[in-house]
């Protein structure tokens, strides 16, 4: 009778090193992928809304939800994150892809020497392109926008902000329907990811 005994000594540690390294490349072409594709899936439209359950459209611009879109690969941790970044879209993203309320704090616009505001309508005073405030519309003849030249004029503009807008400074909310972009992007490039990752770890 013969017997025979083996020991095999293996450093999981260091085999987890080399898993994690062996799989950093597809994890970021699967993070690029996926980037790609959501990115794809935004339509520049700025006169509509897309369709509820549809991606929604970008208006464009360099904040936009489109150029919003980025990822980061943790080669260390093994893992990666792709998705609107905060920074430049606020949670605009986060809404559109799981729906929801959102609530918005308003903001009155601060008038200050030599800008923009608004004073009382007279002879002579006329509106300079591009420096009306926002969205906001004057809901009478009455005023009109232009350089504020003295202290005074900037007490009165913040007077008239007052009368002419009292909401603007009170919380809203704005209703968002679910328009998913970035999970599409991931069933749509599944197959693809699996073969990504396929034979990674030698």
């Amino acid at each position: 009778m013969i017997k025979a005994s083996t020991k095999i000594n293996m450093n999981t540690a260091a085999l987890a090193r080399k898993a994690k390294w062996a799989m950093a490349s597809p994890l970021q072409k699967a993070a690029s992928l996926i980037t790609r594709s959501a990115k794809g899936s935004i339509k520049k439209n700025a006169k509509k809304y897309s369709a509820p359950g549809q991606p929604p459209y970008t208006r464009g611009g360099p904040r936009s939800l489109k150029k919003s879109i980025m990822y980061h690969v943790d080669k260390a941790a093994g893992q990666a994150i792709a998705g609107p970044a905060g920074f430049v879209t606020g949670l605009t993203g986060h809404y559109h892809e799981f729906g929801g309320v959102q609530a918005l704090k308003g903001k009155r616009k601060h008038y200050k020497l030599g800008g923009v505001g608004p004073v009382t309508k007279r002879a002579g005073y006329t509106t300079p392109k591009g420096n009306r405030s926002g969205s906001r519309q004057p809901d009478s003849s009455g005023i009109v926008f232009a350089r504020l030249k003295t202290p005074k004029m900037v007490m009165r503009a913040r007077a008239l902000d007052h009368r002419y807008w009292p909401d603007a400074d009170k919380l809203r909310r704005r209703i968002y329907k679910q328009r998913r972009f970035m999970w599409p992007a991931v069933e749509k490039n599944r197959h693809g990811i699996i073969k990504l990752f396929s034979n990674s770890v030698k």
